[in-house]
C-alpha cells in the first residue's frame, strides 16, 4: 500500500499561503527577527574577527617567545652565502713545452679598524714593514671607515703568509686566482 504525500504537502503550502493559522508561528511572523538578525550577523563577524586575532597574537607569541631563538639561528644561516672559490685552469703550454699562460693565487687586504685589539698606530707600525706604505698613510686610511677598507690588491703568496704571521686582528686577506703571462712578463 503506497500512500502520496504530495496532496498533504500542497495542503501545508495553501494553508501556509492564505494565513491558515497553525502550532507553528510563520518564520515572518515573529517580531524580533528582524532587528535580531542584524545584531546577529554584526556579533557573529566580531566575534571570528576577535578569535582570529587572538590567534594570530597567539602564534606570534609563540613565534617570539619559544622558538625565536631558533628561527634567527636559521635566518641568519639562510642569509649568509658561502662563497665558493673558483677553480684553477691548467697551464697552457705551447709545442716546445714552454708555458704560455697559468694561474696564480693573489690576494686583496681588507682591514677592519673596528676588530683591532690593538691601537690602530700599532697595526699600522706592523703593517708598514710588510706593506710598501708608510704608517701614516694606513692611519689615514683606517680613519676613513669602521670596517671594508681595502689596502692592498695583488698580493703574492709569500707577502700574505707574512702578512698571517703577524698575527693581528681585524685583517682580511681574500684569495683570488688570476691568469698569469709569463711571456708577457
Amino acid at each position: 500500500m503506497a500512500v502520496s504525500n504530495r496532496p498533504r504537502a500542497r495542503r501545508r503550502k495553501s494553508a501556509l499561503l492564505s494565513g491558515a493559522t497553525s502550532s507553528e508561528p510563520l518564520p515572518d511572523s515573529r517580531p524580533d527577527s528582524r532587528l535580531s538578525s542584524p545584531r546577529l550577523r554584526l556579533m557573529s563577524v566580531w566575534l571570528l574577527l576577535l578569535l582570529g586575532m587572538l590567534g594570530l597574537g597567539s602564534r606570534l607569541a609563540y613565534l617570539q617567545l619559544f622558538i625565536g631563538d631558533e628561527l634567527k639561528v636559521q635566518a641568519q644561516q639562510q642569509q649568509t652565502m658561502q662563497a665558493t672559490p673558483r677553480a684553477s685552469r691548467r697551464q697552457m703550454v705551447d709545442r716546445q713545452g714552454n708555458v704560455v699562460a697559468m694561474d696564480r693565487v693573489l690576494y686583496t687586504l681588507y682591514v677592519h679598524p673596528m676588530l683591532f685589539k690593538k691601537s690602530p698606530q700599532e697595526i699600522a707600525d706592523a703593517l708598514s714593514t710588510v706593506l710598501d706604505q708608510t704608517p701614516r698613510q694606513l692611519t689615514q686610511k683606517f680613519a676613513e671607515q669602521d670596517s671594508g677598507i681595502q689596502l692592498n690588491t695583488d698580493i703574492s703568496e709569500e707577502t700574505a703568509k707574512r702578512l698571517q704571521g703577524l698575527g693581528l686582528d681585524g685583517l682580511d686577506l681574500l684569495p683570488s686566482p688570476q691568469r698569469v703571462y709569463p711571456q708577457n712578463e
